[in-house]
């Protein structure tokens, strides 16, 4: 089941992902968007839960394409929160069961 968001989400959601396609053509892979599940983390409704997975990439390139989520949404409503991996990070944590927070990602 798709996660529900707001008009200015999906936008944020989709001026993100076009972004990543452009700047990180060869490492973007692809993005899921969650709703949050485990009441022990601390979210906000009105954040837009968003993973982002890598084809491959180093601690540097994980922390700019957060930033780039929050620059984009710098002057819009959405507030989002996101998580990279690479691929092989995001397999292993789901094969560990070590993404408990996930009800069932959905890919956009």
């Amino acid at each position: 089941m798709a996660v529900k968001l707001k008009h200015y989400e999906q936008e944020w959601l989709d001026e993100y992902q076009e972004a990543l396609r452009q700047k990180y053509a060869g490492v973007f892979d692809r993005l899921f968007t969650f709703d949050r599940t485990d009441s022990s983390m601390p979210l906000p409704e009105y954040m837009v839960n968003v993973v982002v997975i890598l084809k491959k990439g180093d601690r540097e390139t994980l922390e700019d394409i957060n930033y780039l989520a929050h620059d984009l949404a710098l002057f819009t409503e959405a507030f989002p929160f996101v998580l990279v991996y690479t691929e092989e990070d995001w397999q292993l944590r789901k094969k560990e069961h070590r993404i408990p927070f996930l009800r069932q990602p959905t890919e956009e």
